[in-house]
């Protein structure tokens, strides 16, 4: 079981799953080099579908201006963390360091650690407000691509069709079927978020699992999702304002 694992977290991910940033600009600034990184995102979705929704958590320990992610994952009903650590960045410095340490906690485990032999390509870059943006699409090797990855053979073609609904996203999905386990619906949810399910973000799915994670360990669900009466969302918020709390404390 281990070694299934290991093989599906340490899996590339799809070319659409890949962000790119620019590293360097030529002199004349018309080519950038692009390195090739995932999302948080990117993670939790690789973390949600191979171990599950409810088998794995992060941590985050301040150290100065530094922050180290604890990445642990329940196998064998065990859990095991991983750890790792970044410094905060100049632009929103704390979130910046939250989740840089958490990708990095993440290669610990594998995901994405193949990015790392990957070299940067020059590609073409455009000037975007005060910045640059890459103006044309890195390429994979095929060996950083899935096993059986078929590459497009044509493009989206414009239609004037109205935009179809947007769909659940798995992770939300796995969210949604681990409390109704517990017997909380997917209608209690979207009143607890005070938002449809279709527009959970990462923030709510991280909302979320703390409130399942403190209900499996025996906080009663009527704490979270109780009959009376409140404004929509007010339980959210203040579950966020007190893990805020805690974060803020954790840093005296």
């Amino acid at each position: 079981m281990e070694k299934e694992i290991e093989q599906k977290l340490k899996a590339p991910f799809l070319p659409n799953e890949i962000e790119w940033r620019i590293t360097a600009k030529s002199a004349d600034k018309t080519k950038g080099l692009a390195v090739a990184y995932i999302t948080n995102r990117a993670i939790q979705n690789r973390l949600d579908e191979v171990v599950g929704f409810a088998n794995w958590k992060n941590e985050f320990i301040v150290n100065g201006n530094s922050k180290i992610c604890g990445l642990s994952i329940r196998i064998n009903n065990e859990w095991i963390t991983k750890y790792d650590g970044a410094d905060d960045t100049d632009i929103e410095s704390t979130k910046g360091g939250i989740s840089n340490s958490m990708k990095r906690a993440a290669v610990q485990w594998g995901i994405g650690r193949y990015l790392y032999s990957l070299s940067g390509q020059w590609v073409k870059i455009k000037p975007q407000g005060k910045s640059y943006v890459i103006d044309e699409t890195p390429t994979l090797p095929d060996w950083a691509l899935p096993e059986n990855y078929e590459k497009p053979k044509v493009t989206k073609q414009w239609t004037n069709k109205k935009e179809t609904k947007k769909e659940i996203d798995k992770p939300v999905l796995d969210c949604i079927k681990a409390f109704e386990k517990i017997g909380v619906s997917k209608e209690q949810l979207e009143n607890y978020l005070h938002t449809t399910a279709e527009l959970f973000t990462d923030l709510n799915l991280g909302t979320l699992r703390t409130v399942y994670l403190q209900i499996k360990h025996g906080k009663p669900k009527e704490d979270f999702f109780g009959d009376y009466s409140y404004k929509k969302g007010d339980n959210a918020n203040r579950l966020d304002e007190k893990l805020q709390r805690i974060a803020e404390e954790s840093e005296k």
